[in-house]
């Protein structure tokens, strides 16, 4: 797959209570270790989504776009924009977003702005 210029988006919430998240993280290890850091970086994305169990919400048709766009341009996403939720409504409301990051860095708030707004953080590795 991946020698052939396949491309490929994991995405998994931290909340979710059927499928261990572990899971996914040990897969996304094995996909390393069995391609080398380098081939697997090229062919592989890792989302771990914070806040979502076992449904998607809006994760997986962003992480979609995100897909199609690496394919397109070959730029592999290092981020996304998920919305949470549909919002309060009313005039100048607009629904929370959250930054998504590929593993292993995860998002931080950067200390100012909206905490509702993915706008507000970075994708950090771990401290």
């Amino acid at each position: 797959f991946a020698a052939r210029g396949g491309r490929l988006i994991l995405w998994h919430g931290w909340s979710d209570p059927l499928v261990p998240a572990g899971f996914t993280l040990q897969y996304h290890e094995r996909v390393r270790e069995a391609l080398g850091p380098r081939a697997a970086s090229d062919a592989v994305r890792l989302f771990m989504v914070p806040g979502v169990g076992h449904q998607s919400g809006d994760s997986h048709r962003r992480l979609g776009a995100a897909l199609q766009a690496w394919v397109e341009t070959g730029v592999a996403p290092e981020r996304a924009t998920s919305v949470v939720g549909d919002g309060p409504g009313g005039p100048g409301s607009f629904a929370p977003t959250r930054l998504l990051c590929a593993w292993p860095r995860a998002a931080r708030y950067r200390g100012s702005g909206p905490p509702k707004d993915a706008a507000s953080y970075d994708c950090v590795l771990p401290d």
